[in-house]
C-alpha cells in the first residue's frame, strides 16, 4: 500500500472508532428508564413517552417489554407513528428470530410507507408554496424509511433462505438510494 492510502485507511478507521465509541456512550441507562417510567406514571396516556421507553427496551434487548409497550401504544392511538410502531414490532420479532412474523410486520410497514409516499407524490409540487416544500421533505423522509424497510425485508428473506426474494428487496432499496451501503 502507498503511504497515502494507508493514511486514508487509518483516518476511516479512526472516524469509525469515534462514531462507535460515541454510539456506545449514548446507550440508555437504568436512570433514563426510571425517569421515563415516572413521567409515564404522571401521564399514562402519553404515547410519546411510551414510545421512547419502548425504543429503549428494544435497544437494550428487553424485547417482551418493548413488544408490550408498542402494542399498548397501538391500542391507545392506532395512528400514532403507525409505520414506526409496525417497524419496531418487526424488529422485536426479528431479534427473537421469529422471521416469518418479522417479515409480515415489515410488509405491513412497507405498505403504509408506500401509500404515504404515493399520496404526497400525487399532489403536484410547486416550490413557491411552502406546504409543497414540506410535503416534498416528508416524502423524502418516508422514502428513506422505506429504503430501510426494504433492507430489513431483504435480511428477513435472506435468513429464511429465500435468496431470490431477498435480492428483490435489496434491489428495491437500491432503487430508492443507489448509494445504500446496506443493500449492496
Amino acid at each position: 500500500r502507498t503511504k497515502q492510502s494507508s493514511t486514508k485507511s487509518h483516518m476511516r478507521n479512526s472516524v469509525f472508532k469515534n462514531f462507535f465509541n460515541s454510539y456506545l456512550s449514548k446507550k440508555p441507562n437504568d436512570n433514563e428508564i426510571v425517569k421515563l417510567l415516572l413521567k409515564i406514571e404522571k401521564n399514562p396516556s402519553s404515547c410519546s413517552l411510551m414510545y421512547q421507553l419502548a425504543c429503549i427496551y428494544l435497544e437494550t434487548e428487553k424485547l417482551e417489554e418493548a413488544f408490550n409497550l408498542f402494542e399498548k401504544i397501538r391500542k391507545l392511538d392506532e395512528d400514532f407513528m403507525k409505520e414506526k410502531i409496525e417497524e419496531n414490532i418487526g424488529d422485536v420479532y426479528f431479534k427473537q428470530k421469529n422471521l416469518l412474523m418479522a417479515k409480515e410486520q415489515f410488509l405491513v410497514c412497507s405498505k403504509y410507507l408506500t401509500n404515504k409516499i404515493d399520496k404526497l407524490s400525487d399532489s403536484k409540487l410547486n416550490n413557491d408554496n411552502i406546504e409543497d416544500v414540506i410535503k416534498d421533505k416528508k416524502a423524502k423522509a418516508f422514502q428513506s424509511d422505506l429504503e430501510m424497510i426494504n433492507i430489513k425485508l431483504g435480511r428477513s428473506f435472506e435468513d429464511l433462505k429465500q435468496y431470490d426474494i431477498a435480492e428483490e428487496y435489496y434491489n428495491k432499496a437500491l432503487k430508492i438510494n443507489t448509494h445504500s451501503i446496506w443493500a449492496k
